[in-house]
């Protein structure tokens, strides 16, 4: 069976590895953000990917 030269082959794990989960707070009181922080990082350690976190306000600073 041949592969067209169009298809491109990827593993799973090194799919996922490429992927980064950008999350952003806004507006969030500190023991909102003290538990989410983590469990978001524990999420993309789970998922095998990046996670980045930004916190800010609801007008974008």
């Amino acid at each position: 069976m041949s592969v067209a030269s169009s298809t491109i082959s990827l593993s799973a794990p090194a799919l996922v590895q490429s992927i980064t989960l950008r999350v952003r707070f806004l507006s969030i009181s500190r023991a909102r953000l003290w538990l989410a922080t983590p469990l978001m990082r524990l999420a993309a350690a789970v998922a095998g990917c990046k996670v980045e976190i930004e916190v800010g306000d609801r007008d974008g600073a």
